[in-house]
């Protein structure tokens, strides 16, 4: 059962995230479409991704199998948003329209902090995914740029190797060989 004051943050929290994108507009980032509100529930309502999430395509259970060309293509245009601070680059948040045009989604919270005035935040509160965390954000709790660099590593990775399932770093260098060799 969730207490009231968890429930009052995760409330609060999903407000900052409708409040910032009402004023966000970005071709790589999910456009809010609408939102409810009433007394028991909430809900904001995000444009139609027709293919899903990246992590879907990363699975050999997918009918569409992703080539290199459209690997690429996702990784770019998902990269155009990490002049900004996202706070929690995964694949899962990496949403893909109908001509697989990749955009960042779960954002709202990253966007109450102006980049320009601020370079890092700090929180005691660390928001992310486990594999995608920096380590030196679950460390200080400084969240800065170079945390998405971090997490988009990770997501370079997981497009390299087809997984979204972590590999051992054995894995991971046979992987990385046989990409090589391939050219």
């Amino acid at each position: 059962m969730f207490s009231s004051a968890s429930m009052d943050e995760g409330f609060n929290e999903l407000l900052s995230e409708f409040t910032v994108l009402i004023n966000v507009h970005h071709k790589s980032l999910t456009s809010l479409v609408g939102y409810c509100i009433d007394v028991e529930h909430v809900g904001i309502i995000y444009e139609l991704m027709a293919n899903g999430d990246l992590k879907g395509h990363l699975s050999e259970k997918n009918l569409y199998v992703l080539n290199w060309q459209d690997r690429l293509q996702i990784a770019l245009d998902a990269a155009q948003e990490l002049r900004e601070v996202i706070r929690d680059v995964k694949c899962t948040n990496i949403l893909l329209d109908d001509k697989f045009q990749a955009k960042i989604s779960d954002f709202g919270l990253s966007r109450a902090y102006p980049v320009e005035t601020v370079t890092h935040v700090s929180t005691d509160n660390i928001a992310g995914t486990p594999g995608y965390l920096d380590p030196e954000y679950q460390d200080t709790g400084r969240l800065t740029e170079k945390s998405d660099v971090y997490s988009f590593g990770i997501v370079i990775l997981d497009i390299i190797t087809e997984s979204a399932d972590r590999l051992t770093m054995t894995q991971v260098v046979m992987v990385l060989k046989e990409c090589l060799t391939i050219g």
